[in-house]
């Protein structure tokens, strides 16, 4: 089996990787299994439901 259990995209902020195109490349790659590992950073970021203004990677 040919797997990646640790894929990052663009709902990471250490990443611009669309993941859509994750999905694209690991299938032209053969990749039988991928595993999205996105970063949730709790108490380091602004939180979604803090009532504070969250600032984004392009905003």
């Amino acid at each position: 089996m040919f797997a990646d259990y640790h894929v990052h995209t663009a709902f990471s902020d250490d990443s611009i990787y669309p993941m859509e195109q994750v999905v694209q490349d690991a299938i032209s790659k053969k990749i039988d299994e991928i595993c999205f590992t996105e970063h949730v950073d709790y108490g380091i970021k602004v939180d979604w439901d803090s009532g504070k203004e969250i600032v984004y990677r392009n905003g």
